[in-house]
């Protein structure tokens, strides 16, 4: 029970920290960074399929292939805005990583599009008996991942 508060201690613990200004940053950059990374995971559980939701978004796969290949983006700015080359070549390091990981992701995913033939998550859910089926899909992914 007391594990729910931890997250909101650690918000809290972020915000009181003291603010580092960093002389050769980007600090536009650097400071917007990880507030649109926060937002485009916030924007990805909006297409978190739910009985009473109040959305219902047909392309719901496709959205989320399309959000979650924008982090690659919020990586690389991250590194771009320290104006560290060390930093920036740890960034692209990252984001070929995070490229690479997607790719599978979405060839894994769009299986189970492709014998379901609807790109919204609700009719997956609906469609719950035939997840047998994607076993061996679970296999791959696994041992891709």
């Amino acid at each position: 029970v007391f594990g729910i508060f931890q997250p909101l201690a650690d918000a809290l613990k972020l915000f009181m920290k003291e603010k580092v200004n960093l002389v050769s940053s980007n600090s536009v950059v650097f400071y917007i960074t990880p507030v649109i990374g926060f937002m485009l995971g916030l924007l990805i559980w909006f297409l978190y399929p739910s009985h009473w939701a109040i959305n219902f978004v047909v392309w719901g796969v496709l959205c989320f292939f399309c959000i979650s290949s924008l982090n690659v983006y919020i990586t690389m700015m991250a590194g771009w805005g320290s104006n560290s080359k060390y930093a920036f070549l740890g960034a692209i390091r990252a984001a070929a990583q995070t490229i690479s990981y997607e790719v599978m992701m979405i060839l894994v995913l769009i299986f189970p599009v492709i014998m379901l033939s609807a790109f919204c998550w609700n009719k997956a859910l609906n469609s719950f008996p035939s997840v047998v089926l994607f076993y061996p899909v679970m296999v791959i992914w696994f041992t891709s991942s």
